[in-house]
């Protein structure tokens, strides 16, 4: 399992790198950002998740996020696809939950598990993911 979320981290980092590479607006330098989203850290993604709408990069911010979860939950549905079903750690519930709905539960569940913070970017939002919807459990609170 760590291999493969090795596997997975050095994957998105790659992926946000060349997506990052254009220089930033202006604007973000103004504002007083760094020159990227620079995304290494649980906790670097849960401020980019955590950005106020208000803010001028709050938009761009909210896009990332929702972006950055869906590639981690993408990945690890296909990784384990088939056979290695028995592998999968998070199924989601019917109806699937907006994207705004998961990034405030993330946050929340980021808040209450701050030892998490510290951990690969993606593999914090693996963990997000199995401990909110994990598979062949009712979650605390589904009703």
């Amino acid at each position: 399992m760590m291999s493969r979320l090795r596997i997975l981290t050095g994957c998105l980092a790659v992926a946000l790198a060349l997506a990052l590479a254009a220089p930033a607006p202006q604007r973000a330098m103004a504002a007083g950002l760094p020159s990227s989203f620079d995304i290494r850290s649980f906790n670097d993604l849960t401020s980019v998740c955590g950005m106020p709408s208000e803010h001028p990069l709050g938009a761009a911010a909210k896009s990332l996020c929702s972006g950055y979860l869906a590639g981690v939950l993408d990945f690890h549905m296909l990784d384990t696809a088939g056979t290695r079903r028995n592998y999968r750690l998070v199924c989601l519930p019917q109806p699937v939950p907006s994207r705004a709905a998961v990034i405030d539960e993330m946050l929340g569940w980021a808040h209450d598990h701050p030892k998490s913070l510290g951990e690969p970017a993606p593999n914090g939002v693996l963990r997000f993911f199995a401990s909110a919807y994990p598979c062949g459990k009712h979650r605390v609170g589904a009703g």
